[in-house]
């Protein structure tokens, strides 16, 4: 048998409350953890120069000239042939491709016989310029970069030239 429902009751249930205790519970323990792993997260960066702006001089007065002192001015040149090494006025052999590829090995081997000739003789000895054409590909250019930087004979690890410079494009 079935009950009539009751007359006293005529107010419609509404929708519950929602209970968002759980939620925020969750969020306040996430944010911690995002945060403590974001400190492990470290970018892998290359440090460069860039070349500075055309026409771009500190205001100012009329300056002094500053004495000239010889530099190496050491620059590699990255072209569809191979590397081109020049320093100071000279120009050293190109480096043709090996097999249709870059020889970044060739290319380390001679600037570290160039740094061993000019150690201590050049105040910029650490700095190097690395043109490359348009068609060239950024990880051709990241490449010789890390070519530049160190010598490795064995388990040593030797500093070349470690400032590295871009230049927008080959002269």
């Amino acid at each position: 048998m079935a009950f009539k429902p009751s007359l006293s009751r005529k107010a419609a249930e509404g929708p519950e409350e929602l209970d968002l205790t759980p939620y925020m519970n969750f969020v306040m323990i996430l944010i911690p953890v995002i945060m403590q792993a974001s400190e492990y997260i470290k970018l892998a960066m290359i440090p460069i120069n860039l070349p500075p702006a055309p026409g771009a001089s500190s205001a100012g007065g009329p300056v002094e000239p500053e004495p000239v002192e010889e530099t190496l001015d050491l620059a590699v040149a990255i072209t569809s042939g191979g590397f081109t090494i020049t320093a100071s006025s000279a120009r050293l052999p190109i480096i043709p491709l090996k097999d249709d590829d870059y020889d970044y090995e060739k290319l380390n081997e001679e600037l570290w016989k160039l740094k061993q000739q000019v150690q201590g003789k050049y105040p910029d000895e650490t700095k190097i310029m690395i043109a490359s054409g348009q068609d060239i590909h950024y990880e051709v250019i990241v490449k010789t970069m890390d070519a530049t930087r160190a010598h490795q004979e064995g388990v040593r690890a030797f500093m070349m030239f470690p400032d590295v410079s871009l230049s927008s494009g080959i002269t």
